[in-house]
């Protein structure tokens, strides 16, 4: 039995499976379709959190597209057509991976808010068809709000990511079980690297773990193994070996294994190096998110991991906050972010660093701040500790263009 509450839903996949069948199930026609359809149907306005758990508990589901909730957290299959399905997608603090789909549709907020990137990619070099390097570029960059709706295109023409700025951040997805033509989706990591991820392959998944289990063993044993597996390893899983021995180590011990065997990744070797690092700075911003619950803070935090340059960065804080002075707007959240502090202990006594490891923020740094960002000469006076450091912090990179 479908409650109220759901039955919106289960009516929008009736029709909408039924102008797919009209419009002979044409891939192609499908992401339009979607979007018009969940824009006319208003579901943001029916959507409540606790109803749609109690449906998952008690109802007889149709095939969950995702049983091991891998996109969603968790994801809910609600309704299931022939060529096509409707899926709730919870998402906590989760930021997607800028990544494409092999399927078309739409997807509509139903609650909390999402910054939003989309990307263009072209491609110079590969080493088979899993892995391969070329231009990743921003191409919009935007605050998605309660009844937002948007395409989900095919292929590289639908690369983009996510960043939930609200817990949980609720999102609706209509789409196609799958489009065959473009059966292959791929993972993008800046500034250029195009990764294939779905393979699942067993020896894959343990080459990884065993990888993971070393590096948290011992630096020097590490070293001593890739030095040998390096040399003969596939791109593919060179990466992916690399990637954990970055989370369990530092991305700068993960790149001087690639020391000895880079002649054998050309030419991926330097995209393999500058991704280890981006994702080394991403990971940081993500751990430290969790400590921030102001929303504009958050919402910094999101430009700073998403946004690729100054320009799209203060861009993207004019819309929001609609000040003619982003780079001032810009400043002063980074001065609060400065502010925010862990609540730790050492030796038995509270401790309350930074959460982003910076010195207490002064009003000459802001001030400092706010010219640089503007583009304007910081002039040589005083010390200036809170500007310098954010300066120098990964974190702000996109900034200053580090």
């Amino acid at each position: 039995m479908v409650s109220d509450g759901m039955r919106p839903f289960f009516e929008l996949g009736l029709r909408v499976e039924d102008a797919f069948r009209r419009e002979h199930y044409a891939e192609a026609a499908f992401s339009a379709l979607a979007r018009s359809a969940l824009e006319n149907a208003g579901l943001h306005e029916h959507f409540d959190l606790a109803e749609m758990v109690r449906f998952g508990l008690t109802a007889t589901l149709p095939e969950q597209h995702d049983p091991r909730a891998d996109f969603g957290q968790p994801p809910l299959t609600l309704w299931r057509g022939r060529r096509c399905a409707l899926t709730i997608l919870v998402w906590r603090s989760s930021t997607t991976a800028i990544h494409q789909h092999g399927f078309t549709g739409a997807f509509q907020v139903l609650s909390g808010g999402s910054v939003h990137a989309r990307f263009s990619y072209r491609e110079r070099a590969s080493l088979g068809e899993d892995i391969g390097a070329g231009d990743l570029s921003c191409t919009e960059i935007e605050r998605l709000g309660r009844g937002d709706v948007r395409a989900i295109h095919e292929s590289d023409r639908g690369i983009h990511s996510l960043f939930h700025l609200e817990h949980p951040s609720v999102s609706l997805v209509l789409r196609t079980i799958d489009d065959l033509r473009f059966a292959m989706q791929h993972a993008y990591y800046r500034p250029g690297l195009r990764v294939f991820d779905a393979r699942d392959e067993p020896e894959q998944m343990r080459m990884v773990q065993l990888s993971r289990m070393l590096a948290r063993t011992s630096r020097e044993k590490t070293r001593d193994v890739m030095s040998d597996v390096l040399r003969s390893a596939a791109a593919i899983d060179a990466f992916r070996m690399l990637d954990e021995i970055a989370i369990a180590t530092d991305a700068a011990f993960a790149t001087s294994l690639l020391e000895q065997a880079k002649a054998r990744f050309e030419p991926l070797t330097s995209a393999f190096v500058d991704a280890l690092r981006e994702r080394e700075r991403v990971r940081f911003m993500e751990s430290r998110r969790e400590s921030v619950h102001d929303p504009d803070l958050r919402f910094l935090i999101a430009v700073l991991m998403n946004a690729p340059s100054r320009r799209h960065a203060l861009d993207l804080v004019q819309r929001d906050s609609g000040t003619g002075s982003p780079h001032e707007a810009l400043a002063n959240m980074i001065g609060r972010l400065g502010d925010v502090k862990m609540k730790l202990q050492a030796g038995g006594l509270p401790w309350e660093p930074s959460v982003f490891g910076l010195p207490e923020p002064d009003e000459a740094s802001i001030a400092a701040l706010r010219l640089d960002l503007a583009g304007e000469t910081v002039p040589a006076t005083s010390p200036l500790p809170f500007y310098d450091a954010v300066r120098k912090h990964p974190s702000f990179s996109i900034l200053f263009g580090g």
